[in-house]
């Protein structure tokens, strides 16, 4: 029994292999398996879904690893902005 590409469990083997890439300093490939985790959860999950949230902020991680301050600052501050949205300004996440 397949699991299919869009499961939580896929999205989130794949965000664990992108991650993996980051520590090693493969950004290109971080980047974009990040980028498919994070498209693949926003499209099936919804962009408020706490691992749509997760997603992005690890995909603004791998963007300041590179130095692409301007690209990760984006992504971090809509992060921060949809997490308060949903979570609340209170909220432990």
């Amino acid at each position: 029994d397949t699991l299919g590409p869009t499961h939580l469990k896929t999205v989130s083997a794949m965000g664990n292999l992108a991650s993996m890439y980051c520590h090693q300093g493969k950004y290109d490939k971080a980047e974009k398996l990040y980028n498919e985790c994070f498209q693949l959860q926003k499209d099936t999950f919804g962009p408020t879904h706490p691992g749509t949230l997760t997603s992005m902020n690890n995909f603004a991680v791998v963007y300041d690893n590179q130095a692409k301050f301007h690209k990760a600052e984006k992504l971090y501050n809509e992060c921060l902005q949809l997490r308060r949205d949903t979570l609340g300004p209170t909220h432990p996440d």
